[in-house]
């Protein structure tokens, strides 16, 4: 059995699910409004790659998903060009709230280029807020991008950008792409992490609407590959 764990994850709300019961015959798969997906699977002691991950006395860990509404520049005059931060105050609201939280894992969507993920680090770290590890995604299809910050370590990164689907002769790139990482909690524990931002529902000649299920059916394919790959 693995060690006694609860999980609370956190949308803008919160909720706790208890994982007491859980074996590594279990596996629990959990939805997050914002698109973030958390596929929580449960490895048996001396499990976990040889990679050193801390032990943490604490029975709970918290996970936070949050759409950042275009946090890096962006076209907010109208001009047609994308050169204009996010109002400082929107930033400050979007730290504060974080800051009440305090998650252990933080997922965020809409968080713009490498530079404004490095200033949203600098913010999160100026209220006490700090993560030692990061996994940060960036296509070439849209400017708004997908990261996850962790006080546990990744232990490996599958992370997906170059996913394709097809709609008539359109073959078309994954838009804001999946991060896939597994974190470590302790040696008796890892689980999964998947962060996903589904095609908006603005206008694309394409459907917009076909474009989001197509999304969707290739998160789903990672998923059950990832199942799969739990041992029983």
């Amino acid at each position: 059995m693995c060690r006694n764990l609860n999980i609370r994850m956190l949308n803008l709300f919160s909720t706790a699910v208890d994982l007491r019961q859980i074996s590594i015959f279990d596996v629990r798969i959990w939805l997050l409004l914002c698109g973030t997906m958390i596929l929580v699977s449960c490895q048996p002691n001396g499990s976990t790659e040889s990679q050193s991950v801390p032990f943490f006395p604490s029975d709970q860990i918290s996970v936070m998903s949050f759409d950042l509404n275009r946090y890096g520049m962006d076209d907010r005059d109208g001009d047609g060009q994308k050169n204009n931060p996010k109002p400082q105050a929107e930033q400050q609201a979007v730290v504060k709230l974080i800051s009440k939280v305090n998650p252990d894992i933080l997922a965020v969507q809409e968080i713009g280029d490498p530079a404004a993920f490095e200033a949203f680090q600098r913010a999160l770290k100026n209220v006490g807020i700090e993560y030692e590890f990061t996994e940060y995604l960036e296509t070439e299809q849209s400017t708004y991008h997908l990261a996850m910050l962790s006080r546990f370590p990744i232990m490996s990164s599958w992370s997906h950008k170059d996913d394709r689907y097809s709609m008539g002769d359109a073959n078309v790139l994954l838009t804001h792409g999946i991060i896939d990482v597994d974190i470590g909690v302790n040696p008796g524990y890892e689980f999964k992490l998947m962060v996903a931002h589904l095609k908006s529902k603005e206008f694309h000649p394409l459907g917009q609407t076909e474009m989001r299920r197509n999304e969707a059916r290739l998160l789903n394919k990672h998923m059950r590959r990832a199942l799969k790959k739990i041992r029983v």
